[in-house]
């Protein structure tokens, strides 16, 4: 009859062991969601009452990198407009024109041309003014 018993305990402590952890991951969801959902509220109410304007990516921008600077500073959110640069750098794999341009006064200037890059495959130079982009004025 021990043996009866001991056994059915080990089931239960079993089922527990297998169902309790689910139970946790469930509520720590649901605690995400419903924080999820504060967040967003928040900021919709925000952006549509605020009586002055505001930047909304830069305004998420900023709580992401405040709540990651909290919990763990060496973690960096890399926003989409920055990924070309970063797959540059990690990989050798370039996404763009290739080459650093900058304004001087009214004047866009090729600062560097980054090599096999279309930039250097038409033949751009560091110092070349760039007048217009597709037509337009740059």
């Amino acid at each position: 009859m021990g043996i009866k018993r001991n056994k059915i305990y080990a089931a239960m402590i079993g089922l527990l062991a297998a169902v309790a952890p689910t139970s946790v991951l469930a509520n720590k969801n649901a605690e995400v969601s419903r924080n999820l959902e504060i967040y967003s509220t928040l900021l919709r109410e925000l952006d549509m009452f605020y009586v002055d304007t505001f930047s909304v990516e830069k305004t998420v921008e900023t709580g992401i990198n405040a709540m990651l600077n909290k919990i763990d500073p060496y973690t960096m959110y890399i926003p989409e407009r920055e990924m070309d640069d970063l797959k540059f750098m990690t990989t050798g794999t370039y996404a763009g024109v290739g080459s650093v341009i900058s304004q001087r006064d009214s004047l866009v200037i090729i600062q560097e041309v980054y090599e096999n890059s279309p930039s250097h495959k038409y033949g751009l130079k560091a110092g070349d003014v760039i007048l217009s982009v597709d037509g337009e004025k740059a």
